[in-house]
């Protein structure tokens, strides 16, 4: 792809590519996330219930059992409420007590089985609107055990939690797209400010050639800190009237000034106050400049920068060879 070759292009491509990533999976996580907490809580709270129906089994002196809960309680698992269900079950398979019509159990368990079912499992049955989801817990006393299964039916008007989860996804999925695009806009905006000095070496780069010395790089776009180096010189009393200045550059061994695309030399010459120079100050590509100090004028600093670029010395390195 030619759009592909700048370093913002592919930037951008890869930080876009990393967004649909994420408002695929993060709606996807939290929709997990939710869904398993509420399982947890709705487990936690059939737990609860079977645990409470279960203090009001009590075994009779004649071996049989009997389930006698308080009315608020006889309420809450009547046909009439239909929210909740119970059954009680012996270990033989048969159904004890049950609030559901012709003494069903709530859940299908496999009492025969030469595996025992666990003191606690959470159980569900139907599919969609039917569904019921609960628990079965084992009660034992005087030796003997049966199972309280209790369950609650998800199509009841006062079960919201199943559609809060059913609902969740869409509603996350729809909002997360927009505040994804809002980052990436923020994104793109904050890597054109932050790169606006690359890009702009990098178009004038592009023109750049042997035939062609007049196009130079903008100077903030050519630095490279890392790879610099600075020689400063103590302060040196000079006396007022003409001088001359010359500042010598020596490459390091291996390269040479880089005269490729045009003179790689900077000198810049300024005062305080700036009355103290009568001539010479201003920048130049000259190492070698005339100066006149003005004798009128007390004192003062001279100030003198010096630049130079250099780069490998190839015909150097061939002679080596």
């Amino acid at each position: 792809m030619i759009w592909l070759k700048s370093i913002f292009s592919r930037i951008i491509f890869l930080h876009v590519i990393a967004m649909v990533i994420v408002a695929i999976f993060m709606p996807l996580m939290l929709f997990w996330f939710i869904k398993s907490a509420a399982n947890d809580l709705h487990d936690q709270a059939m737990r609860e219930h079977a645990d409470a129906l279960a203090r009001y089994l009590v075994l009779t002196p004649d071996g049989s059992w009997k389930l006698d809960p308080p009315p608020a309680l006889q309420a809450l698992y009547s046909p009439a409420y239909g929210r909740y269900a119970y059954a009680v079950i012996d270990s033989s398979g048969k159904v004890l007590f049950s609030s559901l019509e012709g003494l069903l159990p709530i859940f299908r368990q496999d009492f025969h089985s030469s595996s025992r079912p666990s003191n606690v499992e959470f159980m569900a049955t139907g599919t969609g609107s039917a569904a019921m989801s609960g628990v079965s817990l084992a009660k034992e006393m005087s030796g003997r055990t049966v199972w309280v299964q209790v369950g609650e039916d998800f199509a009841h008007r006062d079960v919201i939690i199943d559609d809060v989860v059913s609902q969740f996804f869409p509603r996350v999925a729809w909002i997360t797209f927009p505040i994804l695009l809002l980052l990436l806009l923020i994104d793109i905006f904050i890597f054109r400010r932050a790169l606006a000095s690359v890009t702009e070496a990098s178009t004038a780069a592009a023109s750049v050639s042997p035939q062609r010395t007049d196009v130079r790089l903008p100077e903030e776009a050519v630095k490279v800190a890392s790879v610099a180096h600075r020689t400063r010189r103590a302060a040196t009393e000079v006396a007022p009237g003409r001088l001359e200045l010359d500042v010598i550059f020596r490459a390091p061994a291996g390269q040479k000034l880089d005269t490729r695309y045009g003179p790689s030399t900077r000198l810049l010459v300024s005062a305080t106050p700036p009355e103290l120079l009568r001539a010479g100050e201003g920048a130049g590509t000259d190492l070698s400049r005339g100066l006149e100090l003005d004798p009128e004028v007390g004192e003062g600093v001279l100030h003198v920068s010096a630049t130079a670029a250099s780069c490998d010395d190839n015909q150097a390195r061939k002679l080596r060879r």
